[in-house]
């Protein structure tokens, strides 16, 4: 049985990401130049700047609340998804995302999609966050497993 989900990170955690970005010792990071062998420092730096600056990780969550996110327990693994309903006797539609990547690829999808179809549904990787520890890789890899949601 789907059961609604929403994004609750606890301000402790929020607080303690945040120390340990601050705390970094930069000194220890290479400045290889550029992007050629990893990151560029002065781009890392910025962005990080912009982060204990600028990010407001509180308006993200409340956005990602508005998607109609729920979890449901397939073949003993919680998985996260958006259920997006559709009316209408068309077909459902089921989006995958690649490695790395994640659902919200597809938020921009979600609005245009859904009175052209039944309902769809955008699930989280199994890999990924928000859903219970993962299963064993050899169960994980196989692509039946990953689409009987």
């Amino acid at each position: 049985m789907a059961e609604p989900f929403f994004i609750t990170v606890l301000d402790d955690r929020l607080a303690a990401i945040r120390a340990k970005v601050e705390a970094f010792d930069w000194s220890l990071m290479p400045d290889a130049g550029s992007w050629q062998s990893g990151v560029g420092l002065a781009d890392l730096k910025r962005l990080v700047d912009y982060w204990l600056a600028d990010y407001d990780w509180r308006a993200q969550e409340r956005r990602l609340n508005m998607l109609p996110q729920f979890t449901a327990d397939v073949q003993g693994q919680r998985l996260h998804f958006i259920h997006a309903r559709g009316d209408g006797s068309r077909p459902p539609l089921l989006l995958l995302h690649g490695w790395p990547g994640s659902f919200l690829e597809f938020e921009a999808l979600i609005a245009p999609l859904v009175p052209t179809v039944m309902t769809s549904l955008f699930p989280r990787s199994p890999a990924t966050r928000f859903r219970a520890a993962p299963c064993p890789r050899s169960d994980r890899s196989r692509p039946q497993n990953s689409c009987t949601a």
